[in-house]
Formats: structure tokens, C-alpha cells, sequence
């Protein structure tokens, strides 16, 4: 097997599940390449096509995707695989006309619900169409022409290696150490966080939020929080996975308030640092908003449906308040996530399909 596998960003400090993916496939003994149209290390770089269009057409990218096939075509290919399902899953399509190869594609959020765009054609011209979250699945399936391109479709969650995300044993304390990830943009739910934090009651505890990511909202949260007179959160910035770990290991408490945007169908999948947070022993605060319920119930965390900030804070004081049911929800949801999430494990199902 030899696979070219495209991406739009490589290698990304947002995308690091995706280079897991690719890590675990290539153990399995899968050959793979890499192209993508940032390319850094590692990668190869995919040349657009040299025509005039707007930049957003279908037929530039499967222009852009036929001059990839041209140079894919003497090298000894066998698959060509899409890590997204919008403009890049174009251009494997592309590619795999002009090499009469197979090709399949991956689905994950933003890709399905904003940048889709005729997702029933490549869902019918793909071999293989993978996506990590079961409400992806069941959305993607309303695209398909018929049963036999709803067979197609492959629930293929991400998965972490387990071994780098110790289980460490919760314990409650008099300080309460929030920690949010992810970019600063609507959809995560940060302004609700903000004004949730303003309402937890002290009662005797010190209160700490850290917020970990970048993003067009950083302004706004900022002016937010000066507003409330938040001297205790703190806007990280964007952090490379070690440093991510270590202020998962300085927290007690993992919170991600996803929502579904004002006028947009953008949402979450299932976020891998609920992953990562979930397998090194945190308690989990999130909603019902993204794919969360993958992971997150009543036995493994606390997963609201359309919260406001005081349900927020009430989500937060419980999980103090109720140290034994804490516990035991850490130790679930670390369970789960070796039961369903090992990257090993996750890959195995795509590298069945890819070996076809």
C-alpha cells in the first residue's frame, strides 16, 4: 500500500490528532505520504492549479487535484485519502480521476456542517467516507443518494495514545482550578464560561479559570473580563501538547462550553481534549451543543443541553460539592476512553478499508 494523504496545513499545532493518525496507520505498516498546500516538514507541497477562478469553486480545486494525479500517477500510488471533506477532499477526488485510483475522505465538524458543500457527489464518487463523531455519521447519511453510499460512510472516532496521559486519582481542594482549551471563536462558549465563572460562589475557595487558545475573540473576551473585574482568568494563548499537559496537570476541573453559533450550522465534533482530559483524570464540564455525548454522560462527566452562565457555575460548584460522585466519574470516563478511544484501536478500521 502506498497512500498519498492530503491535508490543507502540515504539520498544524491545531490538527496534532491528525499527525497521531497518520503515526499509528504508518506502525501498521501502511505506506504514507504526505502532501498539503502549506506545507512544512514532512510534507510535500501541492501546487494549485494555474487557472483564474474564484477561489471557493468546485472545479479549481478538482483542477488543482488533476495536477496533483498527474504527479502521483508514475509514483507507485495505490489510495488517495482526504483528511478533511471540504476543499481538500476535492482535490483527491480530482487526483483520483486522473489516476483511476480509489479515494476516500474524513469528516469532522466545520467541514460537514459550513464547508460541506456537495457533500452527496463526493460522498457517491469516494470509496470511503470516515468520520469521528456519531452525530457527523447520522448528519452525513441525510447527504447520501442511496443505501449503498450510506454504507459508505464509517464511524472512525480519534483516538489518543493512552500511554502519554497517565490516570492521576482526583481529589477535591479548597482551590478550584478551571481550565479551558480551544480556540477563541463563538462556538466554544468561552463568553459563557466568562460570565459563568463571575457566579460561582467563593464560599471559602480560591477560584482560578485559565483559557488556552488564540483566536478573533480574544478582544472581546478580554474587554469581558476587564468588565467583570476577572483578575483571576487568564487568556494563555496557544500552547504546544506538552505545555497543554502541564496545565491539565496545574487544573482540577476540565471545562468546554460548546454552542452552536447565532446564524451559523457550526459545531463541535468530539474534542480531543475531552479526550486527553478525560484519560489523565479530570473532571468533565460540557455540553450537548458538539459530539460530545460520545464520550460525556452521567457516569463519565456533567453534559448540560443549552446552558446558561448559571447553570454553568452550578455544573462547576457540584463537581466540588460532591467529591465521591466526582471521583467516580473520573474513573468511568478514564475507562471509556481506553474502551473506545486508543489511536491503535481507532486506526484499525481505516487501515481494513485502505488495504481493500
Amino acid at each position: 500500500m502506498k497512500i498519498a494523504y492530503l491535508f490543507n496545513t502540515y504539520p498544524s499545532t491545531t490538527e496534532t490528532f491528525l499527525a497521531r493518525e497518520v503515526v499509528a496507520l504508518r506502525k501498521r505498516g501502511l505506506n504514507i505520504e504526505i502532501f498539503a498546500l502549506e506545507a512544512g516538514e514532512g510534507a510535500t507541497r501541492i501546487e494549485k492549479a494555474p487557472i483564474y477562478m474564484r477561489f471557493d469553486d468546485e472545479k479549481f480545486w478538482r483542477k488543482t487535484g488533476e495536477k496533483l494525479g498527474k504527479q502521483l500517477k508514475s509514483q507507485g500510488f495505490t489510495h488517495i485519502h482526504a483528511a478533511w471533506a471540504n476543499h481538500i477532499a476535492l482535490i483527491a477526488w480530482g487526483a483520483a480521476e486522473t489516476t483511476d485510483l480509489p479515494w476516500s475522505f474524513a469528516a469532522h465538524a466545520r467541514d460537514i456542517w459550513v464547508e460541506g458543500g456537495d457533500m452527496a457527489a463526493k460522498i457517491h464518487a469516494a470509496r470511503n467516507v470516515f468520520c469521528c463523531s456519531s452525530q457527523g455519521v447520522k448528519q452525513l447519511q441525510t447527504y447520501a443518494f442511496n443505501s449503498a453510499d450510506a454504507a459508505k460512510i464509517i464511524f472512525a472516532p480519534h483516538g489518543i495514545e493512552l500511554e502519554k496521559w497517565p490516570f492521576r486519582e482526583w481529589e477535591s481542594s479548597n482551590e478550584i482550578r478551571l481550565l479551558g482549551v480551544g480556540r477563541l471563536i463563538e462556538k466554544k462558549g468561552w463568553q459563557l464560561l466568562i460570565d459563568a465563572f463571575a457566579q460561582i460562589p467563593f464560599e471559602g475557595r480560591t477560584l482560578q479559570l485559565k483559557i488556552i487558545g488564540e483566536g478573533l475573540l480574544r478582544p472581546a473576551l478580554e474587554t469581558q473580563i476587564k468588565k467583570l473585574g476577572l483578575d483571576n482568568i487568564e487568556l494563555v494563548g496557544a500552547l504546544p501538547v506538552d505545555s497543554v499537559k502541564a496545565q491539565m496537570l496545574w487544573a482540577n476541573c476540565f471545562v468546554l462550553p460548546s454552542l452552536i453559533p447565532a446564524n451559523s450550522l457550526d459545531r463541535d465534533g468530539l474534542a480531543n481534549v475531552l479526550l486527553e482530559a478525560s484519560a489523565i483524570g479530570l473532571p468533565i464540564i460540557t455540553t450537548t451543543a458538539g459530539s460530545a455525548a460520545d464520550l460525556v454522560d452521567d457516569e463519565t462527566g456533567i453534559l448540560l443541553s443549552q446552558p446558561s452562565p448559571h447553570d454553568l457555575s452550578a455544573a462547576v460548584s457540584s463537581v466540588f460539592h460532591s467529591p465521591e460522585i466526582t471521583k467516580n466519574r473520573c474513573f468511568n470516563a478514564r475507562k471509556r476512553v481506553e474502551e473506545r478511544f486508543g489511536v491503535e484501536r481507532n486506526v484499525e478500521v481505516m487501515a481494513k478499508c485502505f488495504s481493500r
